[in-house]
């Protein structure tokens, strides 16, 4: 494996992960949204969270402790995001210069077996059609080897 390789996969990993972060931080941030919005009064009425008379021991976070978790992650939130600025615009400068060397057959094995995109991503990102790429494709598939029993 070429080290341009290692680095790309490397560099497709490191968005991966980034980007599942910012899902589940997402996800973290539309909860104490609904918390949030579940601990306000409606109306007159007001609840009462004293222990006694409860069957359970859990204890809902209050409005202010809310407030300081949708903070933290609001902060996270820019953090993962502007990670995923500079990774993605690096990742665009390499396919830039993956697109300027090797040769077409190259580009392609690389793309289809390290990166594992589909014929019509990488027709589009190598700017030819995906017929010229499908009869590409199959030209430099790698023999299945058989297994003897």
């Amino acid at each position: 494996m070429h080290s341009f390789e290692i680095i790309y996969c490397a560099l497709s990993e490191e968005i991966s992960f980034a980007e599942s972060q910012v899902n589940d931080l997402v996800k973290t941030r539309s909860y104490l949204v609904k918390s949030m919005h579940a601990k306000a009064p409606s109306g007159i009425k007001t609840t009462r969270y004293d222990l006694a008379g409860r069957k359970s021991e859990f204890v809902p976070y209050g409005l202010y402790r809310i407030a300081n978790k949708l903070l933290e992650v609001d902060q996270a939130l820019l953090y993962w995001h502007e990670y995923l600025d500079i990774k993605r615009g690096t990742r665009e400068r390499l396919d830039t210069i993956l697109q300027r060397t090797g040769g077409i057959e190259w580009k392609l094995t690389f793309m289809r077996d390290k990166l594992h995109l589909r014929l019509h991503e990488i027709a589009d990102k190598l700017g030819y059609s995906y017929d010229h790429i499908k009869r590409l494709s199959a030209r430099t598939q790698k023999p299945k080897t058989r297994r003897i029993v």
